[in-house]
């Protein structure tokens, strides 16, 4: 696990390999399978869902989205509902068994 260090000038710090990071860096770590934290270098505050929504945005952005505008419309009004906690549920189980599925078909690990 590596602990990425963020500082108030909100730079990046892998003391792992004595060097910043960029948020490329960081989507680079989640595509190797590499498993890391961000940390507020001054109050220990855990960024991590911070960041990697980040990455989600950026990749959002780009000519091929993930989500439609309907799926996120559908996402938004579960929260705070009576579905919430059943669609975060539902949401990681379907998440924990694509890669089993992909592998099925033959294609690429992912």
């Amino acid at each position: 696990m590596r602990t990425i260090k963020r500082y108030e000038n909100r730079c990046l710090y892998d003391a792992s390999s004595s060097s910043n990071v960029t948020l490329d860096d960081l989507r680079d770590f989640v595509m190797q399978g590499i498993e890391f934290s961000v940390i507020n270098a001054k109050t220990n505050e855990d960024l991590t869902r911070q960041y990697l929504i980040q990455i989600i945005l950026d990749l959002e952005a780009l000519d091929n989205p993930l989500f439609s505008k309907e799926s996120l419309v559908q996402i938004i009004r579960f929260y705070g509902g009576p579905m919430q906690q059943w669609c975060k549920q539902y949401l990681e189980q379907a998440l924990a068994v694509m890669p089993g599925m992909w592998q099925s078909t033959g294609k690429q690990d992912v």
